[in-house]
């Protein structure tokens, strides 16, 4: 055990339980005038975390993710998870998380512990069904990067989403856009989110890997993040419709995404609002 899971400085208490992926990462060609705030917090002492601060950030990363999901598939999971089963569950990713990357002296992400983070999330199905682009139903298991084709929920009904030969140079292609600091940290941190669940290297639970490895990659660095799951479960359709545009989108254009981020740091309580300066037309989260 890394530590005792915590949320919010308190100890977990759970009572309910075909597009093709770019190559490189397009700079935009001006620095938006969020993104400029966004550069600017990364530097910013309020946003430094001390590694005695690592279990309770990543308890909170972890828990603004899939305690709004174990909700919303009540009873189903309330019938498979008792409270105590789930905080085990949360724990046990906490600490892979902590051992596997934030804590660990290779300072890359790598494929190796996405596949590891993702046989946590599913250490406790034997198998989960998927639907194939044949249209038969077939499973997955836990850590293995997709072997067949399958489909993505897009524009409310399936899609297919890149070759499953292809995905091992996708991830390595992906990887390194992230770790490319030519590129500002904020755009990285967004497009490696929505690069992932586009990727859809796993045939299930793409859209949670993305969002953990996002807030992981910033905590890596010794930044506070922003929970961007949170702004799933406050509007997961718009999200979801937000990745499609971005899918079909060459530019790669995320600019009404900053200001999400913005307000997200906002809410995390690290006394920011008076360096967070939103325009009218900011999105809302």
């Amino acid at each position: 055990m890394v530590g005792k899971l915590v949320v919010n400085g308190n100890p977990t208490a759970l009572g309910l339980v075909g597009h093709a992926v770019p190559n490189e990462m397009k700079i935009l060609p001006s620095i938006n005038e969020h993104l400029q705030q966004l550069e600017a917090l990364s530097l910013h002492p309020s946003l430094k975390v001390n590694p005695d601060q690592h279990t309770t950030i990543v308890g909170n990363i972890l828990h603004h993710l899939m305690y709004p999901y174990f909700l919303t598939r009540a009873p189903e999971m309330q019938e498979k998870f008792s409270e105590r089963q789930y905080q085990v569950f949360m724990q046990a990713l906490a600490d892979y998380c902590l051992r596997g990357y934030v804590e660990n002296p290779e300072p890359r992400l790598t494929i190796e512990f996405i596949q590891g983070l993702h046989r946590q999330f599913y250490s406790n199905a034997l198998s989960v069904p998927v639907k194939a682009v044949d249209g038969s139903m077939t499973t997955i298991v836990p850590g293995e990067f997709k072997t067949t084709p399958v489909f993505s929920r897009r524009n409310g009904g399936w899609a297919a989403t890149p070759a499953a030969e292809n995905v091992q140079g996708d991830m390595a292609s992906l990887l390194d856009r992230l770790h490319d600091e030519a590129v500002p940290l904020f755009q990285r941190y967004i497009q490696t989110m929505f690069d992932f669940t586009e990727t859809h290297p796993f045939p299930d639970g793409n859209g949670k890997m993305a969002l953990v490895i996002g807030d992981l990659y910033l905590l890596k660095l010794g930044l506070h993040p922003p929970y961007f799951a949170k702004y799933r479960w406050s509007d997961k359709k718009a999200l979801y419709s937000r990745a499609e545009r971005y899918a079909t989108d060459t530019s790669r254009d995320i600019s009404d995404l900053y200001p999400v981020v913005l307000r997200l740091y906002e809410e995390c309580g690290l006394g920011l609002g008076d360096r967070i300066q939103l325009n009218e037309n900011a999105a809302d989260v």
